[in-house]
């Protein structure tokens, strides 16, 4: 195959992985399962939840995408971060009594 076609195939996967200084928030009704999000390029989901530190899984932040789907619970903050394409929905249910929030960092090669 051609170098050069190997070259930028690479640098353009590589440019994907990694995310962009910019971010997009995504407005999210709290403790409402689920919140639609249609991703506008290539890049990451996020999703966060605040609540006082010691109480058990009361906070948690859930994204479901077809690319993969994570959630996660903790004590005091639950945060969640996951790949997505453009075009994708995606579903983020967030939930914490101090506050939730939910954004999109677009991926370098999507700027």
């Amino acid at each position: 195959m051609n170098k050069d076609l190997l070259r930028a195939f690479g640098k353009a996967s590589a440019m994907n992985a990694f995310p962009s200084s910019q971010k997009i928030d995504i407005p999210v009704v709290a403790d409402q399962w689920w919140n639609e999000y249609v991703a506008p390029a290539d890049g990451f989901v996020f999703a966060k939840g605040s609540t006082h530190s010691g109480e058990v899984n009361s906070a948690v932040a859930e994204v479901l995408a077809n690319v993969g789907s994570f959630s996660g619970h903790a004590y005091g903050e639950a945060k969640v971060t996951i790949p997505v394409r453009k075009g994708e929905t995606v579903q983020i249910a967030v939930k914490g009594e101090l506050g939730v929030y939910a954004g999109f960092i677009p991926a370098k090669a999507s700027t």
